[in-house]
């Protein structure tokens, strides 16, 4: 029998905001090794920290409490699903990143618009 790797979790990210606040955002994604793949501070960085967490699917909240909710309600979904119920990592909290999510946006933008996309 052959074994393979899902590769997937939950995740929540907590960034800081333009104004002075916390917010955390919570993602069921694959590969999040990718955000380690890009030299720190780079615009690829940047583009795979808003490709995972800059999405329109992201779940945003201003609490961690109401954010490890969700995530777990995401685990519930997940695992109760009768075609693949599978979730690799579970319910994981990741280092909070430096910046707020705007800042990563704008460094994004930076990207060479011809290199091969990751994902």
């Amino acid at each position: 029998m052959t074994t393979i790797s899902a590769d997937n979790g939950i995740y929540i990210a907590e960034f800081p905001t333009l104004d002075g606040g916390r917010e955390w955002r919570v993602i069921e994604a694959q590969a999040i090794g990718n955000l380690d793949y890009y030299p720190e501070d780079s615009p690829e960085e940047a583009r795979e920290i808003v490709r995972y967490f800059g999405s329109d699917s992201t779940r945003i909240f201003s609490d961690l409490d109401a954010a490890l909710k969700a995530a777990f309600e995401v685990e519930d979904e997940i695992l109760k699903d009768d075609f693949c119920p599978i979730l690799e990592y579970g319910v994981c909290r990741l280092p909070a990143f430096e910046y707020p999510m705007e800042v990563y946006r704008n460094r994004a933008a930076a990207c060479p618009e011809n290199e091969q996309e990751m994902v």
